[in-house]
């Protein structure tokens, strides 16, 4: 569930009463502005009644291009909240303007949805908050993200609209190309499941490594690069002050000091998980860990081909490492995952006892 998804639900929840209090809240505390998902808009007065014909049709028009942008802009990029019936000069809301009769206009922006995009854009929900003993109120707007987008906004010029900062942009050609055709790619994640063993009177922490193709196309051409804080050795090695690594894999790694290399021959396709084996640590380096109040660092670098590279760090707490240490009733073959890090470029990771 996305932000505007929460923010949108919060108000839902809310008793009838109490929305309109929520709405003076945004207001007077002005802390939650214009962004990505969030939208204000004042409206023209829209009251046939009131209004000459003309007049009306003119307002109406403005309010069918407003409703229009946001729907296309909003699904088209990654869905956000439009708020009807307050004023925010620069983004940030200052003052409540109630639409006169919001359930009726409310009744009117669904009925609108039809024809604003092409095509017409599904799950969208309406809520109205009214000023209390008032027909008047502010009306929330969730539009969520679309599965069928690209959508050209009919009643904004007919463009493509998205969202970009706080505000509606028309979409440029190159992202429009990549909507009407989008890119198959693999999309390669690792995953880790750790736990603390106990054979021959040793404590030792294992972590199982499993690799998944979220992507919509098959990875081929796999270079997989681990590199952890403590030295690393070969699988047939026994001593106790290393990583000893256990492969699932046919492909036989180069080691190096801090980890090691593996290049797969066989391909990983869409939805299709493999297990990458296994790592742990014996007592002793636990120990030593635990000491030098050091976390376990694990860089996991991942190629493949028509992919970008991912870089995935997972840290395990020393606290964590150390608790058959601590606690005597700690109970071995508990499960848990490392603190996971999507990082940008390649960090610098060091031996704990031999730092940069």
């Amino acid at each position: 569930m996305g932000s505007a998804e929460t923010f949108f639900n919060t108000f839902k929840t809310l008793a009838n009463d109490q929305r309109f209090a929520f709405v003076e809240q945004l207001v007077s505390e002005a802390t939650q502005v214009e962004c990505e998902w969030l939208d204000y808009k004042e409206l023209p007065s829209w009251e046939k009644a009131i209004l000459a014909p003309d007049v009306f049709k003119k307002h109406e028009d403005k309010i069918k291009e407003i409703w229009s942008e946001a729907l296309g802009g909003f699904a088209n990029t990654q869905g956000g909240v439009l708020i009807l019936g307050v004023e925010a000069p620069k983004g940030i809301p200052r003052s409540i303007k109630p639409i006169p009769n919001a359930i009726e206009k409310v009744t009117r922006l669904h009925e609108l949805i039809m024809n604003a995009t092409v095509e017409a854009i599904q799950g969208v929900q309406i809520e109205a908050a009214l000023r209390p003993g008032t027909n008047e109120g502010v009306i929330f707007c969730f539009v969520p993200l679309s599965d069928l987008r690209p959508h050209r906004s009919e009643w904004r010029s007919q463009n493509y609209m998205i969202r970009v900062s706080d505000g509606f942009k028309v979409a440029p050609n190159g992202l429009l190309k990549n909507l009407f055709y989008p890119y198959s790619r693999p999309s390669l994640v690792v995953t880790d499941s750790a736990h603390h063993g106990y054979e021959n009177d040793q404590w030792t922490f294992d972590v199982k490594l499993d690799l998944t193709n979220l992507g919509t196309s098959s990875a081929a051409d796999i270079s997989i690069v681990y590199l952890l804080n403590v030295t690393t050795i070969s699988e047939s090695h026994s001593e106790e002050n290393c990583v000893y690594w256990g492969l699932n894999l046919k492909e036989r790694p180069d080691f190096l000091e801090n980890g090691m290399l593996i290049m797969l021959r066989h391909s990983v396709h869409p939805l299709m998980s493999i297990s990458l084996g296994h790592f742990f640590l014996r007592q002793n380096l636990l120990r030593r860990l635990w000491k030098a109040r050091a976390d376990l660092e694990l860089v996991v670098v991942m190629y493949a081909n028509n992919a970008n590279a991912r870089i995935t760090k997972l840290t395990y707490p020393h606290a964590l490492l150390s608790l058959p240490f601590l606690d005597e009733k700690y109970k071995r073959d508990t499960p848990f995952s490392g603190v996971r890090e999507e990082l940008p470029t390649m960090p610098s990771i060091s031996n704990f006892e031999r730092p940069n």
